[in-house]
């Protein structure tokens, strides 16, 4: 029988496995859902081309209900 990734990792489950494949099929790779090295390089590269935006949604929600937050950078 076939062993999905799933089968061996509990945190890769199918949910994952389709959205791997989705991305592969994006990066028009062989959309068969497995964490490839050609896949790794690929979601690496798409991940240094993204932008990541940090609000102050936490902090504000604090000072909000009048309690001190601390920012840890």
């Amino acid at each position: 029988p076939t062993r999905r990734s799933s089968d061996l990792d509990p945190y890769f489950d199918s949910e994952l496995e389709s959205a791997v494949a989705q991305f592969q099929n994006n990066q028009e790779l062989f959309p068969y859902g497995v964490l490839d090295l050609t896949t790794q390089r690929e979601l690496y590269n798409a991940l240094q081309n993204t932008t990541v935006i940090v609000d102050n949604q936490l902090e504000a929600a604090f000072k909000h209900f009048g309690l001190k937050a601390e920012i840890i950078e």
